[in-house]
């Protein structure tokens, strides 16, 4: 069976509207994961998601509200000196989602 791909008819799937709403949805799915593994539930909503398209594309950013108290969760996330780190963003990111 030979499959042939289309530059064009790819860059229309993918960077169209339902390419980034799809993106969007991913990117909302696992920032909800996230939140549910945080371990301080009163700050999971300090993860935050933001979908759009630059220069390079459509993108999904999940992170952290720097503004908000429950910034503290990146120091879990990523741990400090003094204790290692404890993801809970990460294990989010899994296949299948």
């Amino acid at each position: 069976m030979d499959v042939r791909l289309y530059p064009r008819a790819l860059d229309t799937l993918v960077l169209g509207h339902e390419g980034r709403a799809t993106l969007a949805d991913v990117a909302r799915r696992v920032r909800n994961a996230a939140r549910a593994n945080a371990p301080f539930p009163k700050y999971a909503s300090a993860i935050t998601t933001e979908s759009g398209t630059d220069s390079l594309g459509p993108y999904a950013d999940i992170g952290y509200a720097k503004s908000h108290p429950g910034f503290v969760l990146w120091f879990w996330e990523v741990g400090t000196k003094n204790h290692g780190p404890r993801p809970h963003l990460r294990p989010a990111v899994r296949p299948g989602i």
